[in-house]
């Protein structure tokens, strides 16, 4: 399955509220599996990734 993150993507899920509520959720999910390395595209640059 490939899933491409890129500019449209993000503006679909209703701009920064909704991202923010991803990465909130994804770093609750990062603190109970410690061991799990994550990387989340930057909705804003397609081409940056966060790293958590």
């Amino acid at each position: 399955m490939n899933i491409y993150y890129g500019k449209e993507f993000f503006d679909f899920l209703n701009y920064e509220n909704t991202w923010f509520k991803i990465i909130s959720y994804l770093k609750m999910y990062k603190n109970e599996n410690k061991k799990e390395y994550l990387a989340i595209p930057d909705f804003k640059t397609s081409e940056k990734f966060w790293k958590l």
